[in-house]
């Protein structure tokens, strides 16, 4: 088990806040896609979280300038902090997407799929959570399955819907705007999987 000292914990404390902010903006695009009510005003919403995000993340890269020791890795603190940040923007591009494209409730399978990566995100909050153990306990790998099993029914929503959208779709806008969707919505399930396997390696490596 690790030992981290208490200035050595901002670093883990950066990365559950940023998850924390980035299962927000994972809230509010589920909502979005589902109500599809005052859209703008959601969209700024998290847009000001990414732009806090941005910031935050500058503050954190000064700290790791600064320090002589740190608990893991600079480069895994970099590579952590750098794929939490593009979580966020990539949940910020699909609730653009949504807006430009006029994305209705005609595939409920998009919500659906929606529904498991805002469930992805909040448990990797909890697992960041317990990150500070750097160590392979019982909660741990428990949030660690969760998030692969979420992570698995999530791909084959999408590689299923993908395939309909091709075999039976007629209508040719309706192709267009659905196939950026999806893909919008599978770049965030890319970005949380990479997330999942760089924390899983670094417990792995430093324990």
């Amino acid at each position: 088990m690790l030992r981290v000292s208490k200035k050595e914990r901002v670093f883990f404390e950066h990365f559950v806040d940023m998850l924390g902010k980035a299962y927000e903006c994972s809230s509010i695009l589920e909502n979005l896609m589902s109500r599809h009510d005052d859209m703008n005003d959601k969209i700024a919403k998290i847009a000001e979280i990414n732009d806090t995000c941005v910031t935050e993340m500058h503050k954190l890269l000064k700290i790791l300038n600064d320090s002589f020791i740190t608990p893991i890795d600079r480069e895994d603190i970099y590579r952590i902090a750098k794929k939490i940040r593009s979580i966020i923007s990539h949940i910020l591009e699909a609730a653009y997407g949504a807006a430009i494209y006029n994305i209705g409730k005609e595939r409920p399978q998009a919500l659906q799929l929606m529904g498991y990566i805002n469930k992805i995100v909040y448990h990797q909050q909890e697992l960041m959570k317990n990150f500070i153990k750097m160590r392979m306990d019982k909660e741990t790998l428990a949030e660690l399955e969760e998030i692969n099993s979420l992570t698995k029914t999530a791909e084959e929503i999408y590689r299923n819907e993908m395939s309909n959208l091709f075999a039976h779709e007629k209508n040719a806008v309706a192709i267009i705007k659905w196939n950026r969707m999806f893909i919008l919505l599978e770049k965030i399930l890319e970005k949380s999987a990479d997330l999942t396997d760089i924390v899983e390696g670094v417990i792995i490596k430093d324990a």
